[in-house]
């Protein structure tokens, strides 16, 4: 759970430390004290997009810090894998945002990625605003709780898996079929391009042996010179060469090694100076005898000019061309015989969609299933919640196979008895949507391991009765997990284990807020002041003091 929180510089706040407990946190305030900059805060530890106008103005940087405790296993074997050490379950996250944009993540003073921030704070906390009740308005986000509910991933990457090699077969087969459309033309054009390429018989490299064969030929008359004189020198003359001069010093030092062994090992020394100078006369008389055939420059040049237009027509290199011949050799293959690379292609996607087909049916058996376990769920929830006539329903509907499965799903409901479902998007109220997303949160809480719950002023347009019942939820859930709840109602504040105050003042021309938690007579007096406003009376006091105790006394129910 998250047991504290420090500020730095955000927004308003110059600097803040705010323990929680566990159970039920209730945060209050006038509108605009900052209640939004502390769920912001926390939003930028779950790694949340930080900007630099979150700011205090005139400060350099701001920073968020969060202690969480009793983390779960799966948490702790994350955090592990990312070589971060957290066996006694205390997690420190850290958030550092600097004037210039730039943001530091630390989890356990270790720095780290703001994804791996996001990967790890998203199984522990999970916020849920006025914005998530938005999302009820969009039809294509309403699988994603049948999925939740009905532990749908395993089947949904089955079938994912699939969809991606029939989609794949599909785009194949379109593409054959588009290249057919021209098929003589083109046939006509790869069998020329394969003909020449093949005769040309280029190779890699090629090129640069001719280069080097052309300087040769150029400079015939110079390297026959030189090789001519060298020969000489190493092992042509009768009346001395460097080879017998070698051999005879060897064979003079040798006669007297015994006297010493350094003359031993210089006899040993000349011998191998006599090895590589044989090896090197034979090399160079080797090479003068191949220049007696004379290649003539053009022959040359006109094998450099094949491959030159190669190049220029077909790739940058000798090898972009042969990659480019192995490509269109393929493809000739395909054209020459269309219709057998047309069937073996269609064979093989009427195999795949065989097994699409029944994985799209695996998953939609578990989502159909999932669907009226969610319907009972949400429809229990919805009657606590002073929605007791609502019809609630999770349409599945057949469609063609896409990346997310063979239906798609839209909830429909009716508030008012006689009136048939209808889409929510045009049926549900602010106040309704709100219920609607409590009683989707709650039927889903089993399959949530996140230990904390944050309502960000989920109660927009509820009001009585209906406040109660939120009250009396919220309450309920919070006996399993950590509870915020950012609220305007004193029903919803009265529930609370801890109530905190957040509280803007001006001081010296600055603004400062600040949190503080309430005693007993603190949290009268709020709720007296949330009950009459600006007019407290000892009426509103009263009323106050008797909501807590009946708070108190549902709560322990």
């Amino acid at each position: 759970m998250l047991s504290s929180l420090h500020i730095e510089n955000i927004a308003v706040i110059r600097s803040a430390d705010v323990d929680f407990s566990a159970g039920f946190n209730v945060l209050t305030g006038e509108t605009g004290a900052g209640k939004s900059i502390l769920v912001d805060s926390i939003n930028l530890i779950l790694g949340g997009r930080a900007t630099r106008d979150i700011i205090r103005s005139g400060e350099a940087k701001a920073s968020v810090s969060a202690v969480f405790t009793d983390v779960d296993e799966a948490t702790l074997r994350f955090l592990a894998e990312a070589g971060i050490d957290a066996d006694d379950g205390v997690v420190l996250f850290r958030r550092d945002i600097t004037a210039d944009g730039k943001s530091y993540c630390r989890i356990n003073d270790r720095p780290v990625a703001a994804a791996t921030l996001r990967g790890c704070a998203a199984a522990l906390v999970d916020i849920h605003g006025q914005h998530d009740s938005r999302l009820l308005m969009l039809p294509e986000r309403h699988m994603d709780y049948i999925d939740a509910i009905g532990d749908c991933a395993p089947e949904l990457a089955l079938y994912g898996e699939k969809y991606a090699g029939y989609t794949a077969l599909c785009e194949k087969i379109d593409d054959l079929r588009r290249r057919s459309a021209d098929r003589e033309k083109r046939l006509e054009l790869l069998s020329f391009q394969c003909d020449e390429i093949a005769a040309a018989n280029v190779r890699v490299g090629e090129e640069d042996e001719l280069n080097a064969r052309k300087a040769l030929i150029l400079n015939r008359q110079r390297v026959v010179s030189a090789l001519s004189e060298a020969r000489e020198k190493l092992s042509g003359s009768e009346e001395g060469n460097a080879v017998d001069a070698v051999y005879l010093s060897r064979r003079l030092l040798e006669g007297v090694s015994s006297v010493s062994s350094e003359l031993a090992e210089t006899a040993a020394k000349l011998e191998e100076v006599y090895f590589s100078l044989r090896d090197a006369a034979d090399r160079v008389s080797s090479f003068l005898d191949s220049m007696d055939v004379e290649e003539s420059v053009d022959e040359v040049e006109e094998r450099l000019d094949v491959i030159y237009k190669l190049k220029h027509k077909y790739g940058g290199s000798e090898a972009a061309v042969l990659e480019y011949y192995e490509k269109i050799s393929e493809e000739l293959g395909l054209i020459s015989d269309y219709e057998g690379a047309l069937r073996k292609l269609e064979a093989e996607r009427e195999a795949v969609l065989a097994e699409l087909k029944e994985r799209a049916a695996a998953l939609s058996a578990k989502r159909r299933a999932a669907a009226a376990r969610f319907e009972r769920e949400v429809l229990e929830q919805l009657k606590f919640l002073d929605m007791p006539n609502v019809v609630f329903s999770a349409k599945l509907t057949e469609c063609d196979f896409f990346s997310g499965g063979a239906e798609t799903c839209e909830f429909l409901i009716s508030v008012n008895p006689g009136e048939p479902p209808k889409p929510i998007i045009r049926i549900a109220s602010g106040g309704e949507l709100s219920r609607i997303m409590l009683a989707i949160k709650t039927a889903l809480a089993e399959k949530d391991d996140v230990a904390t719950i944050i309502f960000d002023e989920i109660d927009t347009g509820i009001s009585g009765r209906a406040a109660d019942k939120i009250a009396l939820k919220m309450k309920e859930v919070s006996r399993d997990r950590q509870v915020f709840a950012v609220t305007h109602l004193a029903q919803i504040a009265a529930y609370a284990d801890r109530h905190l105050l957040i509280e803007k003042n001006v001081v010296g021309g600055g603004t400062f807020t600040s949190v503080g938690e309430l005693d007993e007579a603190g949290r009268v007096e709020e709720l007296a002041r949330i009950i009459g406003g600006s007019r407290i009376t000892d009426v509103t006091r009263e009323s106050a003091a008797e909501m807590l105790s009946q708070a108190r006394a549902e709560g322990a129910k």
